[in-house]
């Protein structure tokens, strides 16, 4: 080991667990993680190479490849740097890094490539990744056809750059044995002076201890996106293409599958299709989807099987089990995960089905927990539906209850808190909004009456709940024969 590499473990690590720590203060937002990243760049280079404060042109970059429409395309990216980032902004989220065969700027290129990009004035080193031990290899000189390639990608904002370096960001989680990992995002910086070799190997150790808290931001995105959509009153079809538009895309590229059914009121033993990918779909069932005549037995296989025992069921190769044990929709999937909706009650009230053309590494233990999750805020909304349990469903705010939740739990919106809820929006619409008086209905103080509707963040909204009142009052008044809001 050289004298160097010893230098910057002894200098820099702490730095490093620094900057890390400052990473996972901020999973509860997206863009201020990508903010965050992107700013300790620039003060990790100026720190470690003093030449860089005085120059014109540093630019920090990061993004994430977009899990949805068109694959490859980095969103969202954050710059940071001088001049402003507001001037790059626009050319960059366009330009996008192309595909594999025709990447666009460095970026680009160590995405497709999923190799480590330097350009060091008129030279080019890569970096490969060394799977058999999940670490970046040490930079070396660029092959002739590599330095061709980045070359012919590059694209200078400003002349006066003389050096860039991209470093893909890797998939954290582990997805099976010896299996390549794919490229999440990217960490680019460029400036006019050239990058301390330092600074590089300090950014390939970054950038392995980055991957966990930007999907845990993601996923916390996605929860909170999901919880507001879910708040609404919904139909059956609408909560099962939401439950599957945010599940899907963490599943691998490519051949992705999903179905959503929720129980039939009418058979117990079966539950209805509500919505489902219908690509590679035979002829037959797809008409009898959009038919609605496509359902599920609760008796057999799978579906059936976690139906009866509540718990998450995951066949990691389809190849291997017999036919009776799952009912295979499309022709090439490889592995099916299935995870019943079950609400408070330990009611079963439908199930998701994730299918992948993958084998054993198409999800994650993380995918699998996260997959849960959704399906227990779905499990909430479908019971709203049978059951009308949320009445005042605009004035409550779900995704307070998750904020409130998500540093010690984040898993899930409780039964017993929906019934609590429900329980104080009746005694204050019943008691005229008398705070002490629906408190002793509800049998609980008037301070915890308050930390519902008044702290923040806000649960229930009293003055959203005072005016559906007011609404459902009138149009009762005006409906003759109609039992009165008492009643």
């Amino acid at each position: 080991m050289s004298y160097s590499t010893v230098e910057t473990r002894e200098v820099d690590l702490p730095r490093l667990l620094t900057s890390t720590q400052r990473l996972y203060a901020r999973i509860d937002d997206l863009p201020a993680l990508l903010d965050v990243l992107a700013q300790t760049m620039i003060e990790l280079l100026e720190e470690i190479g003093p030449e860089h404060i005085a120059a014109r042109h540093v630019l920090s970059s990061v993004g994430l490849i977009s899990r949805n429409s068109h694959e490859g395309v980095f969103r969202p990216l954050r710059l940071k740097g001088r001049p402003d980032p507001e001037e790059l902004r626009n050319f960059v989220e366009h330009v996008g890094p192309g595909d594999s065969e025709h990447p666009t700027g460095v970026m680009g290129w160590s995405v497709a490539r999923r190799t480590v990009a330097l350009r060091d004035g008129h030279e080019w080193l890569v970096a490969e990744r060394d799977d058999e031990h999940d670490c970046w290899a040490p930079l070396r000189p660029a092959s002739p056809d590599e330095a061709r390639e980045m070359q012919h990608a590059s694209i200078a904002a400003y002349p006066s750059l003389r050096s860039q370096l991209a470093v893909p960001l890797l998939d954290p989680e582990i997805r099976g044995q010896a299996r390549p990992r794919d490229a999440i995002g990217i960490l680019d910086i460029e400036s006019d002076e050239l990058l301390p070799r330092r600074f590089c190997e300090l950014m390939l150790s970054l950038s392995t201890s980055v991957g966990h808290p930007l999907l845990a931001a993601v996923r916390m995105r996605d929860l909170r996106k999901l919880s507001q959509r879910l708040a609404a009153p919904l139909s059956r079809t609408l909560v099962a293409r939401t439950l599957l538009e945010a599940t899907l895309p963490y599943l691998p590229h490519g051949r992705r599958h999903g179905v959503v059914a929720l129980r039939d009121s009418g058979a117990e033993d079966r539950c209805i299709v509500e919505a489902m990918t219908t690509g590679g779909l035979r002829e037959e069932l797809l008409s009898d989807y959009r038919a609605g005549r496509l359902n599920l037995s609760t008796r057999e296989g799978i579906w059936g099987e976690a139906i009866r025992t509540r718990r998450p069921l995951y066949l990691p190769d389809l190849s291997r089990a017999s036919r009776e044990k799952h009912q295979q929709f499309w022709g090439d999937t490889q592995s099916a995960l299935v995870i019943p909706l079950v609400s408070g009650r330990s009611e079963v009230l439908g199930l998701l089905g994730l299918e992948s053309g993958e084998t054993s590494y198409a999800f994650s233990m993380q995918d699998k927990a996260f997959a849960e999750m959704v399906a227990t805020l779905a499990a909430v909304a479908a019971a709203g539906i049978e059951e009308a349990r949320l009445e005042y469903a605009e004035a409550v705010r779900i995704p307070a209850l998750l904020e409130r939740m998500r540093r010690s739990t984040l898993t899930e919106v409780p039964e017993d808190q929906i019934v609590r809820i429900n329980a104080i929006c009746r005694a204050l619409v019943k008691h005229g909004f008398m705070f002490h008086k629906a408190a002793e209905s509800c049998r609980m103080t008037v301070h915890i009456l308050r930390e519902y509707t008044s702290r923040s963040p806000r649960i229930i909204d009293v003055e959203v709940l005072r005016a559906l009142a007011a609404r459902r009052e009138e149009s009762l008044r005006a409906a003759p024969g109609r039992p009165d809001w008492e009643t």
